[in-house]
């Protein structure tokens, strides 16, 4: 019940933060100085008091999910990546973990066991899940579904209509950017249409291009995932339907923010995230005794805190209802 509580309360308090925050920035003209410092600065004891109580229930998750996999008790991780599935959206790793395809057999692999592996992940895609959750960043490169590519024409004589190209530019600062965010040795993916064109989203929108032009730079090293059922000529159309459809700038947008903060809803609280929180606490608390009478600075960096604040306590798959009775039955 507690954890419900507050993930409940944080919900609501978080929608209602920035109206407080200004309510108490125009009240500041009427209420006493010394009576303003103290409630601000009880407010941020307060939402301190959050964070910790936070990091309590996620530390007892990740506790919980590290005695799930020794003991091998897999229902908690099958949940977990059912939750985690639903609110990632479509990404490199989805499209790697959660669809059925393989590496073509035309195509040599850099690594000797990638197709095994690649099964292997697919079958417990919850493994990943729960990588994800815990920040355990090095699972999920993918770097072993590269292919031997050095002929660039042999590599597109054997592509197939509806294939899927991964890309990693080792040269490229964007491409290292993006890597970056999306915690992945793959920084692009497009699908091949046949007749040398693929379908390419970038900045400038879903696009047809040349895959010559794409992958000319030797600095480009490329992986290959095919679907066990082959895309028909109807797919392949509806594919090509959405040329000209606009770039999703607020994904990349929630991308970078979950690198700026440094969690998602899905990660556990970082130590970097915990100090960030602690040291935007401080300030308040500095102000609140250095600089009594600058109540509204205090409030100023209330308001800043915010983002980090919530981002740090939003973990929604700690405070679960399925999950919590899966807890209960394990403790039980």
């Amino acid at each position: 019940m507690m954890r419900e509580f507050f993930d409940q309360f944080n919900f609501k308090y978080s929608r209602n933060f920035v109206f407080l925050v200004l309510l108490a920035f125009v009240g500041n003209e009427y209420i006493p100085r010394e009576l303003s410092r103290n409630v601000i600065l009880i407010w941020a004891i307060f939402n301190f008091s959050l964070v910790l109580l936070a990091l309590f229930f996620q530390r007892s998750l990740s506790r919980f999910l590290v005695d799930c996999l020794e003991l091998q008790n897999l229902t908690p991780a099958i949940v977990i990546s059912q939750i985690v599935r639903e609110s990632r959206g479509l990404d490199h790793h989805t499209a790697i973990l959660y669809t059925s395809t393989f590496i073509p057999d035309e195509f040599e692999c850099l690594y000797r066991d990638a197709r095994q592996l690649l099964k292997f992940s697919q079958e417990r895609p919850y493994l990943y899940d729960i990588f994800d959750t815990v920040h355990v960043n090095e699972y999920y490169k993918f770097s072993w579904l590269e292919v031997v590519s050095d002929d660039r024409s042999k590599f597109v004589a054997n592509l197939m209509p509806g294939d899927c190209i991964l890309y990693h530019d080792s040269d490229s600062l964007l491409a290292k950017i993006i890597r970056y965010f999306m915690r992945s040795y793959w920084n692009h993916m497009a699908l091949y249409l046949g007749k040398n064109v693929v379908l390419n989203v970038s900045y400038d929108g879903i696009k047809v291009k040349d895959i010559f032009e794409q992958i000319e730079s030797k600095s480009i090293k490329l992986g290959v995932l095919r679907r066990t059922l082959p895309f028909s000529e109807a797919e392949i159309n509806e594919q090509k339907e959405r040329i000209k459809d606009s770039y999703a700038y607020f994904k990349v947008l929630r991308l970078c923010w979950r690198i700026f903060v440094g969690k998602t809803k899905f990660g556990l609280l970082t130590l970097r995230t915990f100090l960030i929180n602690f040291i935007l606490f401080g300030t308040v608390v500095f102000f609140s005794f250095d600089s009594p009478n600058l109540t509204r600075v205090q409030l100023l960096f209330l308001l800043i805190w915010a983002p980090f604040l919530f981002a740090s306590i939003d973990h929604r798959l700690a405070y679960k209802k399925n999950f919590i009775t899966i807890l209960g039955s394990q403790n039980g």
